[in-house]
């Protein structure tokens, strides 16, 4: 948890979560739910207790959720399998080590290994979120996240993002020393921000390009064939170069 929530976390009993999915199911004959929790298995017995109430009730849907690597083990994969989870979107956002130390993940590429290894095994769906341009992202961190992703074989073309600032974050904070942005800019209604001091927006949309080349092929090509390629960006670097000289 960063600041922004001051480490608090509000939870709903396992039973309550439970009484509603079967209102759901009686009511209105819903038969898929996402669970949309950032950290589905942050409390580890609490979802054990929701599965059991899940499966004792005789519930039958399917479901899937969001967590992180290192917040899964054999034993709660295998007991949300049997309550009908089918995929877990795991917040991967990074193959390369350094990166990862960087953004302050709190996890290495072993561990991302691993629960994938595992999730496979408990026949789950492993899927994941990937992220362009954390602090010291570079066209070789790039083919790390690749390599990666090619190893750990997810179920879906992973989602991916460009780094955006937020407050109360580290790069946010380092980002308003730069002059990249002040609190006043939340005063109006734009999106946040890409991360650019590393790169610019053009920077860091080639980097996804790259990334989107080594993770799915044929979405590269389809992106190429609108002319959205390398050279595409290597003119407008030159563009704005010429712009700043002029």
């Amino acid at each position: 948890m960063n600041r922004f929530f001051e480490g608090r976390w509000s939870r709903r009993s396992p039973a309550n979560v439970a009484d509603e999915v079967e209102r759901l199911r009686t009511d209105l004959g819903v038969g898929h739910v996402y669970f949309s929790d950032d950290l589905f298995t942050l409390d580890r017995q609490r979802i054990l207790d929701l599965c059991r109430e899940i499966s004792d009730r005789g519930l039958r849907f399917a479901w899937m959720a969001e967590t992180r690597v290192d917040l899964v083990d054999a034993e709660l994969l295998a007991r949300m399998r049997e309550a009908g989870c089918y995929r877990i979107y795991y917040g991967v956002e990074s193959g390369s080590p350094r990166v990862l130390k960087a953004a302050n993940k709190g996890f290495t590429a072993d561990q991302v290994r691993e629960a994938f290894a595992m999730t496979h095994e408990a026949g789950i769906e492993p899927c994941c979120f990937l992220m362009v341009g954390n602090p010291g992202e570079t066209p070789e961190t790039i083919e790390e996240t690749v390599a990666l992703i090619r190893e750990i074989r997810p179920a879906t073309m992973p989602i991916l993002g460009i780094n955006t600032l937020l407050p109360a974050s580290p790069q946010y904070d380092r980002a308003k020393e730069a002059g990249l942005i002040s609190d006043g800019y939340w005063l109006g209604g734009d999106a946040p921000p890409p991360y650019t001091l590393e790169h610019d927006v053009d920077d860091l949309i080639y980097l996804q390009m790259l990334l989107t080349r080594g993770i799915a092929p044929q979405v590269y090509e389809q992106l190429c064939a609108m002319g959205f390629d390398e050279k595409y960006f290597l003119m407008r670097r030159m563009a704005k170069g010429m712009d700043r000289r002029a």
